[in-house]
C-alpha cells in the first residue's frame, strides 16, 4: 500500500496507523472497512450491511476472500448478516452468501 494506490495516503496512513509499503492483509482490510471511527460511522441500527468483495477472479484468490469476509462478519463494531464475494464479469455465478452469525 502507498501513495499510487490509496488516494490521499498519508491522511490514510494517519487515520489507520499505516506505513507505505505495508502488505494488506485480509485482517488489516477487515479493521479499515468495519472501522468504528470509518465511513459507517454514525449509522448504527439504521443501515443493513452487506459487503461485496469484488475481483476474487481465481480459486487462489478464494481463502484470502473467505478469510476477509469471516473478519468482517465477526467485527466487533457494526452487525453485518452476510458477506459477497466473487468476480461479476469473469464468467461463473455469484456464490451463495457466507451467513453471519447475528
Amino acid at each position: 500500500m502507498g501513495p499510487r494506490v490509496v488516494f490521499r495516503f498519508q491522511a490514510f496512513a494517519d487515520r489507520f496507523s499505516l506505513r507505505a509499503g505495508q502488505p494488506l492483509t485480509p485482517k488489516l482490510a477487515a479493521g479499515i472497512l468495519i472501522a468504528q471511527a470509518g465511513s459507517l460511522q454514525g449509522l448504527e441500527g439504521r443501515v443493513t450491511i452487506i459487503p461485496f468483495i469484488n475481483k476474487v477472479d481465481n480459486t487462489a484468490q478464494d481463502a484470502a476472500a473467505r478469510d476477509l469476509a469471516l473478519l468482517i462478519l465477526r467485527n466487533g463494531n457494526f452487525p453485518v448478516r452476510k458477506v459477497l464475494f466473487a468476480a461479476f464479469f469473469v464468467g461463473g455465478s455469484i456464490p451463495s452468501p457466507l451467513p453471519g452469525n447475528r
